[in-house]
């Protein structure tokens, strides 16, 4: 609508037939309309860029490695062999470190006992016999 006002504005300024105050009317009349189409054109410009700038794209996609990682369990299990079969035995190391220490412990007290056993035994034996 303010084009089409500029527009007519224009056409009366090529009139030839307008009085210098009427001139200066519309003349006055055309900058305040030119001004209002430049601000409404900046207006919108800005509002273009900042659509433009805060513009989202949001892309979803499942990872390749994840697709074929669901298709090949074979393939994960031989890969994982190694990794597995280390662990595995840095286990039993750490048992084998853990259960030394009791072994000191419960090696004698095994022999002890039998000790005590035979000898409860024997004690038992002479007494059936001298009864």
């Amino acid at each position: 609508m303010l084009s089409t006002h500029r527009d007519r504005l224009m056409q009366f300024m090529n009139d030839r037939s307008l009085k210098v105050d009427q001139l200066i009317t519309v003349s006055k009349e055309l900058a305040s309309v030119q001004s209002q189409i430049e601000t409404v054109s900046n207006d919108q410009a800005n509002v273009r860029r900042r659509i433009d700038t805060e513009l989202l794209n949001l892309y979803f996609a499942v990872p390749s490695n994840a697709i074929t990682a669901a298709q090949t369990p074979i393939a994960d299990a031989v890969q994982s062999f190694r990794t597995n079969f280390t662990d595995a035995v840095a286990q039993v190391i750490r048992f084998v470190a853990a259960l030394i220490p009791w072994l000191v412990v419960i090696i004698p007290g095994i022999i002890l006992l039998r000790m005590f056993w035979r000898a409860v035994g024997r004690w038992l034996m002479r007494r059936e016999r001298t009864s």
